[in-house]
């Protein structure tokens, strides 16, 4: 590969970097024992000392790293799928059953301690070879699945919906808001299906969904003017292919939310 900056995916794949001169890269090399030998990276330009902002990586000349929740991680091919090992998640269970926001400000916030153990947890991630987004391995997906975990992901859409926000309180204890092209992945124990979510102003309007335990359940909700708030399991391949746009706005909120935070 070309030393350089690699704006997007399609430049990764055509090894055709979009900066191939004049910036200058800071290694941050991590203390955690689970990271030894691994760094983070502050890119910059040579000439302004500015931060070059989101690129989708960038290549040293030997090795390629990929930014994800606003950390570099090497990424590697194998049988032509690129992955990488970064930090875990975060997700409800990282928190117990407290009350998480979802959307309205780009991601999920959690406690600190709840980022600290996704840091300190590393998770494979494969490469989506279409739009160039992580997605968690598949392989640890089914160990999870094997110690019957199921994976739901609840999104909401941009087409034809109003701009205000869908207030979800899930099993009573789990409270998110998902706005227009917003989308999160939830964890639970199959034993726990059907999972009650409950919407609306005061989230007293509830609907039962039964969690699938052969493949991850796909849950898509809507506010539009005509129908109001619906929500409803769709089939996998109709979820997963939703779920495309939502996820990709998303991970640009969450990108930006934790640079802000920084």
């Amino acid at each position: 590969m070309k030393a350089g900056i690699y704006e997007s995916f399609q430049d990764y794949l055509e090894n055709n970097p979009s900066l191939s001169a004049n910036y200058k890269v800071y290694p941050k090399p991590r203390s955690n024992e689970n990271w030894v030998g691994t760094s983070n990276y502050n890119i910059k330009y040579a000439d302004r000392e500015y931060r070059i902002k989101e690129p989708w990586g960038f290549c040293d000349g030997k090795n390629v790293f990929v930014l994800f929740q606003n950390q570099y991680f090497q990424v590697f091919i194998k049988d032509s799928t690129h992955y990488f090992k970064g930090f875990t998640p975060l997700n409800y269970s990282s928190v117990g059953a407290g009350s998480l926001l979802f959307g309205v400000v780009g991601g999920i916030i959690a406690a600190d301690v709840a980022y600290e153990k996704s840091e300190n947890n590393p998770t494979f991630y494969n490469i989506d070879n279409y739009v160039g987004y992580p997605t968690i391995d598949t392989a640890m997906i089914k160990e999870q699945k094997s110690l019957e975990i199921a994976y739901c992901y609840l999104y909401r859409t941009r087409k034809w919906q109003l701009d205000q926000a869908v207030n979800l309180l899930i099993n009573d204890s789990i409270s998110g808001s998902f706005v227009p092209n917003s989308y999160q992945v939830l964890k639970f124990q199959l034993k726990e299906s059907p999972i009650k979510i409950c919407y609306g102003d005061s989230t007293n309007t509830c609907v039962e969904i039964i969690l699938h335990e052969d493949e991850d359940t796909y849950i898509a909700m809507s506010n539009s003017k005509n129908s109001g708030i619906e929500i409803k399991r769709v089939k996998y391949n109709k979820g997963s292919y939703d779920i495309i746009t939502p996820r990709r706005k998303q991970i640009k909120r969450e990108r930006k939310n934790l640079k802000e935070s920084n």
